[in-house]
């Protein structure tokens, strides 16, 4: 596997240049043969294909930044600019202007194999794919983050009406099984051809669903909209812990002093700015205050875009990190995920910010009656989902601007730490 990890760099930084897949091979210590097959069965699809996708990922990031089109395809690789225009039409199913009129490209960065496996769908794979379900498959197109833009890796919106996710491993596939059913969704999981919930290929796991009519909260709205109070985002929150709490199943038990202290602390902390005083303070206060928690099963990846306002209503989705876990996170995840998207805003409000914080959290309180070991210990859950941000992106050369926002506004958070206080 590490033959394959030097190629993948390899490739990575010679987008510009001539890549002979005979060179390739040989790096690999495989004949010709064997690397085409091992190639593909390792990242999912054909050498040359994959040179395609990351040259073209390369050039729509590059053509986002302000260069210019045709000199771009030029050094890619490309021969001309049709020969640009008709990759990217096949690879995205729109030109690369119409593609970024409504989507924003990912900066590039270099594949790690020991932390992520990727497996690139390309539109016949797919389609091959969703043919283990019984209708007519008219349009396939990436998922879109809606607070990024981002298009998304392992999910695809099919026809409009449904959604197709990618599971790389059981336990978060069966996370999702367990709980969609048991809340009161306006969406459903469908049923293959043969009857079952979910589709195993080429060892991952796909969901097939009818897409939700909710719509995303969107982080900037939130902040500038007063249409919802903060109490309004707390309250549904709650009832998202109540639904939660009633739900029975083998779900991971996460400790979060544990993760702290063996993990996130020693790992994200020296990123920051922080006192040693300071630092030793805190972790003796999360060291008392965290036996006390009330633990539960939480949703875990409570940001604004995974709960969908449905008329009067909400629905939740993307259960893949749901786990058992101190309760208080969710609000607080919340609160700092907006917090996230907003930071580095030219107009960021730190009042409108504290003002849905702490709204967010009065509101949670009204419907999950929080303890007083529960609002004491807020700004220590605050700080603690913030290291293990910082302690994880910052081992990911694709989250390299995300560590950098989140170093940034834990420190400030670590600097208005009085602020986050529980205010009655």
């Amino acid at each position: 596997m590490n033959h394959f990890q030097n190629i993948l760099d390899y490739i990575e930084e010679s987008l510009t240049s001539t890549i002979e897949i005979k060179e390739l091979a040989e790096m690999s210590h495989y004949s010709l043969f064997h690397f085409y097959k091992l190639f593909q069965a390792v990242t999912g699809l054909p050498i040359k294909q994959y040179i395609i996708r990351r040259r073209l990922i390369h050039a729509l990031y590059a053509i986002q930044k302000g260069r210019e089109i045709t000199a771009t395809a030029f050094e890619y690789g490309f021969d001309s600019y049709s020969g640009f225009f008709r990759a990217f039409s096949k690879e995205y199913g729109m030109s690369p202007s119409n593609y970024l009129k409504s989507n924003s490209a990912m900066k590039p960065y270099k594949i790690q194999m020991d932390k992520e496996r990727y497996k690139f769908m390309n539109q016949n794979q797919l389609r091959k794919l969703l043919s283990n379900w019984d209708f007519p498959i008219e349009t396939i197109q990436a998922a879109i983050y809606p607070n990024t833009g981002n298009i998304s890796e392992f999910v695809w919106e099919i026809n409009d009406s449904y959604l197709l996710k990618a599971f790389e491993n059981q336990e978060n596939l069966n996370k999702n099984l367990t709980i969609i059913p048991s809340l009161p969704q306006d969406f459903t999981i469908i049923q293959t051809t043969k009857g079952a919930d979910f589709l195993e290929f080429g060892n991952q796991w796909y969901l097939l669903m009818t897409k939700s009519q909710g719509n995303p909260w969107l982080s900037k709205n939130i902040l500038s909209s007063s249409d919802y109070s903060g109490r309004f985002y707390g309250e549904l929150i709650g009832q998202t812990s109540l639904m939660l709490k009633e739900i029975t199943g083998d779900f991971p038990q996460t400790n979060l002093l544990e993760t702290l202290s063996n993990w996130a602390f020693p790992v994200g902390s020296p990123f920051l700015a922080w006192e040693n005083e300071a630092k030793l303070a805190y972790m003796d206060a999360l060291i008392e205050n965290h036996p006390k928690l009330d633990k539960q099963l939480i949703h875990r990846d409570l940001n604004s875009s995974n709960i969908l306002l449905v008329d009067d209503s909400f629905t939740l989705i993307d259960f893949d990190m749901t786990e058992i876990n101190v309760r208080i996170f969710d609000p607080c995840y919340f609160t700092t995920s907006i917090l996230a998207d907003q930071f580095s805003q030219e107009d960021f409000s730190e009042e409108k910010w504290f003002t849905l914080f702490h709204d967010t959290m009065k509101g949670y309180d009204e419907i999950a009656t929080l303890t007083e070991i529960e609002k004491t210990s807020i700004p220590l859950v605050v700080i603690a989902i913030q290291l293990i941000c910082v302690a994880y992106f910052t081992g990911y050369d694709k989250y390299s601007d995300l560590a950098k926002t989140n170093i940034a506004m834990t420190n400030w958070l670590i600097e208005k730490y009085e602020k986050l206080a529980f205010i009655e």
